[in-house]
């Protein structure tokens, strides 16, 4: 079975949780759109799916973690938030099948945001303003097949541990530059292919003993 539906958390007057933690637990989340000011958490053993009209599922948060249990996570876009500037989180995912996430690139289609933008780009709420990251920031990803595409850089949190780990293949895609030179995109050496595009620069930290197998790899192709 699955949870059909939209799950919509709407920060209009104070109603709105700053945080949102959604489970399901014997199905799969079938998910339009989610909008948090705080961190959002999506945990499903049967995946996660879209029921958006463009076949997005939009997720939007100062930090992100979705989980697909024992299957995969399907064509979900993330759009995670600075507070005032600032960024505070990262997008983590881990599923046991195939992943295949975004970068948002717009909060103009948002629902929930309806009063609240000032652009397509930010909007303000309780005297504080959210803006779209510029870069995609992930922290610890982990998957059998895994695609990830952004329309800026595609960077890795700054913890310093988390990398993405990857059983078959990782393909990414980025408008800019896949990790940068203050902050290496870390992946671990577990076997799998890689595959990378970027529009700019290609720097990627090699993490943990093991092997890293080189697929396509185009820098600068913009």
């Amino acid at each position: 079975g699955s949870t059909s539906g939209k799950l919509l958390i709407n920060p209009i007057e104070n109603k709105a949780l700053d945080n949102v933690y959604v489970i399901g637990k014997d199905s799969a989340l079938n998910i339009d759109e989610v909008v948090a000011t705080g961190a959002v958490k999506l945990l499903s053993q049967e995946g996660i799916n879209s029921t958006g009209a463009d076949k997005l599922a939009k997720i939007i948060g100062t930090d992100i973690t979705v989980w697909g249990g024992n299957a995969g996570i399907n064509n979900v876009s993330v759009g995670l938030l600075k507070k005032n500037g600032e960024i505070v989180g990262t997008v983590d995912v881990n599923a046991n099948g195939d992943i295949a996430i975004s970068q948002l690139e717009s909060l103009s289609s948002i629902v929930a945001l309806n009063n609240l933008r000032n652009n397509d780009q930010s909007f303000t709420y309780g005297g504080v303003t959210y803006s779209l990251n510029e870069d995609l920031v992930l922290g610890a990803v982990a998957g059998e097949n895994i695609a990830i595409s952004a329309i800026g850089n595609i960077i890795s949190g700054i913890d310093g541990i988390s990398y993405l780990n990857v059983s078959e293949a990782l393909t990414i895609t980025a408008n800019k530059s896949v990790g940068t030179d203050d902050a290496a995109l870390r992946v671990k050496n577990s076997g799998a292919v890689l595959n990378i595009t970027a529009g700019e620069s290609i720097n990627v930290s090699a993490e943990k003993e093991g092997n890293l197998v080189l697929g396509t790899i185009i820098a600068n192709s913009s």
